[in-house]
């Protein structure tokens, strides 16, 4: 993501800082493309993944993981985006399952070293929570998580119906309404 604020010579700037906050957090080499961070967002930690020594950069937003075979672009993961952590130490892979309803894959990482990643990615998932609650939705019960996004402060509304809930019974749609307005009362959001 570039930044225009009217100057060449910035976005030439803000990259070079960029580039040297990515070496600083541990990246072998600062002539690999870094991650395209916002100006606001700082490196929290790297990890190289399947000989990648740049493979997996967790910032203060999100995580960029480099896609399977190519090193000379990004993917970008937000923190907002990520349900659930699995670390297995004995095969070094780090599985990012994404909230339940997206159209995103299971990520899984296979690192050559996990360093902080695990950690750090934990910290960031669960700061992004702001809560997570089963409400009941007659017939039946339904989870809603609360999700801040790093970048905007906007909330993630996302409800998960339980198994066996219709969705497209009758009134469900006002249901999951009610419970919502409820627990926007309940935590003044």
């Amino acid at each position: 993501m570039t930044t225009h604020h009217g100057s060449w010579t910035h976005n030439w700037l803000a990259t070079a800082v960029r580039r040297d906050r990515f070496a600083d957090a541990g990246h072998a080499s600062t002539s690999d493309p870094p991650p395209p961070l916002a100006r606001t967002e700082r490196v929290l930690a790297t990890g190289s993944a399947a000989g990648d020594p740049a493979g997996v950069v967790c910032s203060t937003r999100a995580l960029y993981h480099h896609p399977a075979d190519t090193a000379d672009t990004w993917n970008r993961v937000g923190w907002e985006e990520i349900d659930r952590v699995d670390w297995n130490p004995d095969g070094s892979d780090l599985t990012l399952t994404a909230l339940p309803g997206s159209e995103r894959a299971p990520l899984t990482l296979h690192l050559d070293e996990a360093g902080r990643l695990g950690p750090v990615i934990r910290d960031r998932v669960a700061a992004s929570v702001i809560v997570r609650t089963v409400v009941s939705v007659n017939p039946g019960r339904a989870l809603i998580t609360v999700r801040r996004r790093p970048e905007t402060d906007d909330l993630v509304w996302v409800v998960h119906l339980g198994r066996g809930i219709d969705p497209t019974a009758s009134g469900l749609n006002d249901r999951v309404d009610t419970a919502i307005r409820a627990l926007r009362a309940d935590l003044g959001l």
